[in-house]
């Protein structure tokens, strides 16, 4: 979903090896837990959020260069 990407197949391709591995290490923590669905899931909660943090942070910084371009 980022404009611009030249393979988002692979992209996709990608983030699906690292989602499984991700599942894989949690079940094998906790033991194939109920619990790791919902950890599981706030986990990925929590990597959303830091991508999101991650792009205002991004566009904070690019405007903040923008307004301060005196040099």
């Amino acid at each position: 979903d980022r404009p611009g990407l030249e393979h988002p197949q692979l992209v996709e391709e990608i983030q699906r090896y690292y989602l499984n591995t991700l599942r894989v290490y949690i079940m094998n923590q906790l033991s194939a837990s109920p619990r790791c669905a919902i950890v599981y899931g706030k986990i990925l909660s929590i990597l959303s959020e830091l991508r999101t943090l991650g792009m205002q942070n991004s566009n904070m910084c690019i405007s903040l260069k923008l307004k301060n371009r005196k040099l």
